[in-house]
Formats: C-alpha cells, structure tokens, sequence
C-alpha cells in the first residue's frame, strides 16, 4: 500500500513538471512577439482614430511582419494587427526597410482606410472593419 503511494506521488509529481514547464513554454511564445518598430501613424480625417503600420517580431525563428491596427489617438501599438498583418513566407516579395512586407496607409475619408501592400506577401489577417472604420485593400505589384 505504501508502494503505490509514492508511485502515485511520484507520476503526480512529474505530472505536474511536465504541466508547469508546457504553461511556461506556452507564456514565453506569446512574450516573445512584441512591436519592434512603430512605421507610420496617421490619424483619421475626422481624428477619431489613428492607423498605425508596424513591425511585429516573433523571435529568429519567424520571418519579420508587417502589421496594421486601428487604435485610439496616440494609443501605442502593443500587440498583433487587429486589422491587417502580412509575412514575406515564402514569397518572392518586397521586403520593406523594417524587414516585412513593404505597406502603405491611406485615408479615402473619415471612416474608409486603405491598406496598400506588396502583392507578394502572404496575408494571415485582413479585416473588412474596425472601430466603425471600413478597411480596403490594395495589393501592388512592386
């Protein structure tokens, strides 16, 4: 009986190792990613909301992106794109100076925004709307 005990002790406590280094494993992946370079803000006609065009990096084992969010007036960028983000994968694309994918921001109006990009990049989010903003986009060849 008392064997089985510290068997049991034992399994649960490599079960709980095993637990704990996943759950530390799984927070440093995602604080791994942070907003390397703020590109471009360029606040809305009417100045409700600014469009920021960003680096996003993601560690040495992922290529460099390109990200675009709808925030408030001044409000800094801090996570991933809530309305457009593009990698180089495996594309013969443009790369940017801040190592993603070249992009580019345009305000058509008040509330209409458009996300100019390298048509070589591989686009993982594009969002049709944000913050009551209407979001097209264009990509170019370059």
């Amino acid at each position: 009986m008392r064997l089985r005990t510290v068997i049991l002790g034992g399994a649960g406590a490599l079960i709980l190792i095993a637990l704990g280094v996943t759950g530390a494993l799984m927070f440093m992946g995602r604080t791994l990613c942070t907003v390397s370079a703020e590109v471009a803000r360029i606040a809305s006609p009417d100045g409700r909301v600014d469009a920021v065009l960003y680096e996003y990096n993601c560690g040495p084992s992922t290529p460099f992106a390109t990200h675009v969010s709808l925030l408030k007036p001044g409000q800094p960028a801090t996570k991933a794109g809530n309305v457009f983000a593009a990698t180089m994968g495996t594309s013969d694309g443009v790369s940017a100076p801040w190592g993603g994918p070249w992009a580019e921001l345009r305000w058509e109006g008040a509330r209409q925004l458009v996300v100019l990009y390298d048509r070589g990049a591989q686009v993982v989010r594009n969002e049709t709307s944000r913050r009551r903003v209407a979001v097209e986009y264009d990509p170019i060849e370059r």
